[in-house]
């Protein structure tokens, strides 16, 4: 995932650490199906009652950040879009720079 990614976009040192998160959260969460998907999902709780297994718990958090951190770098999905976008921020920034000189100016 992280090969195919860098390979299409060209990402700030920030966004490459979130990157690196998302990926290694990604294999976490290979590793957490992989483990509930040998087991029983239900377990013996504290006092032998029957209660979810607690890894299905830290697959949904798993799986939630993965989704919050790619969210984060807000990939387009094509290049071509994110050339685009950033153009339209770019946009957008400037504008308002003008619009709060033109407020201070008059």
């Amino acid at each position: 995932m992280w090969r195919e990614i860098v390979a299409i976009y060209q990402l700030r040192p920030d966004e490459l650490r979130i990157l690196e998160d998302a990926c290694r959260h990604v294999d976490l969460v290979d590793r957490l199906e992989a483990d509930v998907a040998s087991g029983e999902l239900k377990v013996a709780g504290s006092k032998d009652q029957e209660v979810a297994h607690p890894l299905l718990q830290e697959l949904r958090a798993s799986r939630l950040l993965v989704k919050q951190l790619f969210a984060q770098l807000e990939l387009p999905d094509s290049p071509e879009r994110g050339v685009a976008k950033a153009g339209e921020a770019s946009w957008k920034a400037r504008h308002a720079a003008r619009a709060r000189w033109d407020r201070s100016v008059g």
